[in-house]
C-alpha cells in the first residue's frame, strides 16, 4: 500500500465517491420512462440509497471506536431491514392489484367477489383507477345473478383488457357507459351490459368461456370485442391447448410451472423493488428467446398490424376465425344474437396517440399503421353474415383535443371509452332486439 493511504483514507475516498453517485443519480435524466422517472419508485430508490450513506457515515466516524465486524452486522442488519419493507411493500401491493386466478379451462379469470382494487400499474398510467370484480366474475360493484329477470335484456360483453377496462374506473368502462344510455333511451331500467372482459382474453378462451360460464347469465345477445393483441396471443393460447377426439379445444388450463418457475413468481409479487432489479438484471443476463406474447412486451404481437398485406399470418386469421365461428354457432343454437366489433391501437390511429409506450412493440415514432387489417376482418364477417361494428373511422376522424389512449400504457383513456361507447350504443341499437315480456 502506498505511503500515506491508510485503511481509513481509502474508507473516505470511497464514501465521496459514493456521495458524488448520489447527486449524479438525483441529477440524472433520461428518456427511458421505466425508471428515470421522478415517480413513487425512484424517490424510494434514492431515500434507501442515502439512508446507506448515512449509516456507512456513521461507522465512517465511529470506526476507532466500533469492530469491523459489529460494522459488519449493522450493514447486514441494515439490508436486512430494507428487504423486510420491500416484502411489506409487495405484499400489500399484490393484495391490493392482484385482479386474476387460474382456471382450469379458460387459462385464468378476474377473481370472484375482489372489490376495491387499487390499481396503478406501475406507473404506465396517467392516475390510479379503482375496479371492482363481483361474485360472478364480472367487472362491477354489484353482484348480478345468474337468472335474468323478467322482460329485461342481456348483453355479454367478451373481450380482453380493453373490454375490461384497463386504466379506467367502472362508471368511466364503456360497458357501463352503452348500458346507461340504453336504459335513458328506453325510459326504464332493463338493459344489463354484461362486463366478462379479462386482460389477455382471446377468441379461443372467450369460446370456452362463453360455453361453460357465459351462457349461465342466459344473455339475449353476445357480442365480442376483438383486440389487436388477439392474434397471436389465440396461437400460444393453441399450443398450450387439449382436444376432444374430433379436434377442438376443450380446455386451455394454465402453466404447469416448475419449482423454479414459481419461486420467481414468488419473487415478482411478493417482493416490490426486488422484483423490478431482477427483471432488469435477467432480461439483460437471459433475454427471452422467444418471449411470451400473452404477458410481455414482444414485437412480434403487433408486426402483422404494421403491413396491409396480411397473407403471411393467413394460418393465425383461420384460427381467429375458427374460434368466432363456433362462438356464432353456439349462439344460433341457442337463439341467442350474436356480433363482433373490431377496434384499433394507438398506431393504428395516428402517430400522436400511445406514443411512448409503442416503442417497447417495435412500433416506430411517428407512425401510423395502413389499413388491411380492419378490411380484411370486417369483409370476413360480412362474408358470414355477423353484424360487425368496425371502430376504426371513429377513432381516426375524432376532432377532439383530449388524446383517447395513455402515453405509455396501450389502453384507452376514458375519453377512448367515452367515444367507443357513442358508437356501440348505436350499433346494439340498430340490431334486431329480442322481444321481452310483458
Amino acid at each position: 500500500m502506498p505511503t500515506g493511504f491508510t485503511p481509513k483514507k481509502i474508507n473516505f475516498i470511497v464514501l465521496c465517491a459514493m456521495y458524488a453517485v448520489l447527486f449524479v443519480l438525483a441529477l440524472h435524466r433520461s428518456p427511458d420512462p421505466a425508471i428515470w422517472h421522478w415517480s413513487h419508485l425512484y424517490f424510494f430508490f434514492i431515500l434507501y440509497y442515502f439512508l446507506f450513506l448515512a449509516l456507512l457515515t456513521v461507522l465512517y466516524i465511529l470506526s476507532d471506536k466500533i469492530s469491523r465486524g459489529y460494522a459488519l452486522f449493522l450493514i447486514v442488519l441494515y439490508f436486512l431491514t430494507v428487504l423486510l419493507g420491500d416484502f411489506m411493500i409487495g405484499t400489500i401491493n399484490y393484495s391490493a392489484h392482484e385482479k386474476e386466478m387460474d382456471h382450469p379451462i379458460f387459462h385464468h379469470q378476474l377473481k370472484p367477489g375482489t372489490y376495491h382494487l387499487a390499481i396503478d400499474d406501475d406507473g404506465m398510467l396517467d392516475q390510479k383507477y379503482i375496479m371492482h370484480v363481483n361474485a360472478q366474475g364480472l367487472r362491477s360493484n354489484k353482484d348480478i345473478p345468474y337468472e335474468k329477470p323478467a322482460g329485461h335484456v342481456r348483453i355479454l360483453s367478451l373481450g380482453d383488457s380493453f373490454t375490461e377496462g384497463q386504466g379506467v374506473g367502472d362508471e368511466e368502462n364503456f360497458c357501463y357507459l352503452v348500458e346507461r344510455q340504453l336504459n335513458k333511451e328506453s325510459g326504464s331500467p332493463v338493459y344489463e351490459v354484461l362486463n366478462a372482459g379479462v386482460d389477455s382474453y382471446a377468441p379461443i378462451l372467450e369460446n370456452l368461456y362463453l360455453r361453460t360460464k357465459g351462457i349461465n347469465f342466459q344473455p339475449d345477445l353476445v357480442v365480442v370485442f376483438y383486440d389487436m393483441s388477439d392474434l397471436i396471443q389465440t396461437q400460444e393460447y393453441f399450443d398450450g391447448a387439449e382436444f376432444n377426439k374430433d379436434g377442438e379445444v376443450i380446455s386451455v388450463p394454465p402453466n404447469d410451472d416448475s419449482l423454479l418457475s414459481n419461486m420467481e413468481v414468488f419473487l415478482k409479487s411478493r417482493f416490490y423493488f426486488l422484483s423490478l432489479v431482477y427483471g432488469a438484471a435477467r432480461e439483460r443476463v437471459l433475454p427471452d428467446e422467444d418471449p411470451d406474447a400473452i404477458s410481455q412486451a414482444t414485437e412480434k404481437l403487433l408486426k402483422f398490424s404494421l403491413s396491409s398485406d396480411q397473407s403471411p399470418w393467413k394460418d393465425e386469421w383461420e384460427r381467429v376465425f375458427h374460434d368466432i365461428d363456433l362462438m356464432n354457432e353456439f349462439c344460433k343454437q341457442k337463439g341467442i344474437g350474436f356480433a363482433v366489433v373490431i377496434y384499433p391501437w394507438g398506431h393504428q390511429v395516428s402517430g400522436r396517440e400511445w406514443d411512448s409506450g409503442r416503442q417497447w412493440f417495435g412500433v416506430p415514432d411517428n407512425y401510423t399503421a395502413p389499413r388491411g387489417v380492419e378490411d380484411m376482418f370486417v369483409y370476413e364477417m360480412e362474408r358470414r353474415g355477423i353484424p360487425v361494428l368496425n371502430l376504426f373511422p371513429a377513432f381516426r376522424d375524432h376532432q377532439g383535443g383530449e388524446r383517447l389512449y395513455f402515453h405509455e400504457d396501450m389502453h384507452w383513456r376514458k375519453e377512448g371509452h367515452s367515444l367507443a361507447a357513442q358508437y356501440i350504443m348505436e350499433f346494439f341499437m340498430n340490431l334486431s332486439k329480442p322481444e321481452r315480456a310483458p
